[in-house]
C-alpha cells in the first residue's frame, strides 16, 4: 500500500512540475507555426487591419503589436503554404509611434533589454545558447534589431531545400 502511494504521488508530483513548465510560444498573433496556412495568416492579418505586402512565401506588415510594444515590420514566412517563421523587426513603445524614430525617448537597445530579461525568465530551461531558446518544436531567437520564432522542422526543410540551389 505504501508503494502505491509513493507512485501515486510521484506521478501527481511529474505531471504538476511538467505541467508548470512554459513551453516556447508557437502560437503567435492567434496563428500557429507549423499548422496555420497562408490564407489563416492572411485572415488575421486583415481581421486586425495590417497594412500588408504579399509574397507567394511570406507576408510582410507594419505596424503590428507584439508583446506589449509596436513593431515597425512583422515578416510572416511560409513554406509549402503553412507558416513556420514570424520575424519582428524594429520595435517601439506604442505610445511614442508618432515621433521620429530617432527622436523616441524610449530605444530600441533599451526595449531589447526588457525583452531579453523577460524571456530569460520565461524561457530559462531553454537557454543552449546566447538569446536562442529552443524547446524542440519552436525556436526563440533575439538578434540585434529583431526577434523572431520559428517551427524547428520546417525552418530545417527550408535550410535544406535553400542547398539544392548550389
Amino acid at each position: 500500500m505504501k508503494k502505491l502511494l509513493f507512485i501515486f504521488i510521484g506521478i501527481l508530483f511529474s505531471i504538476i512540475s511538467f505541467s508548470s513548465n512554459a513551453q516556447i510560444n508557437s502560437k503567435i498573433l492567434n496563428v500557429t507555426l507549423g499548422q496555420s496556412t497562408q490564407q489563416n495568416v492572411l485572415n488575421m492579418v486583415q481581421k486586425n487591419g495590417y497594412k500588408f505586402t504579399q509574397t507567394s512565401t511570406s507576408i510582410t506588415c507594419t505596424d503590428v503589436e507584439f508583446a506589449g510594444y509596436g513593431w515597425e515590420k512583422t515578416i510572416f514566412y511560409f513554406y509549402k503554404n503553412v507558416f513556420y517563421k514570424v520575424e519582428f523587426k524594429d520595435p517601439y513603445v506604442i505610445s511614442e509611434k508618432e515621433i521620429k524614430s530617432w527622436e523616441r525617448p524610449t530605444s530600441e537597445s533599451e526595449i531589447y533589454k526588457r525583452i531579453r530579461q523577460a524571456i530569460k525568465t520565461k524561457y530559462s530551461k531553454y537557454d543552449k545558447t546566447w538569446d536562442i531558446y529552443s524547446d524542440g518544436t519552436t525556436k526563440f531567437e533575439i538578434g540585434w534589431s529583431n526577434i523572431y520564432y520559428e517551427n524547428i522542422s520546417l525552418a530545417k526543410k527550408v535550410s535544406e531545400e535553400s542547398l539544392n540551389d548550389l
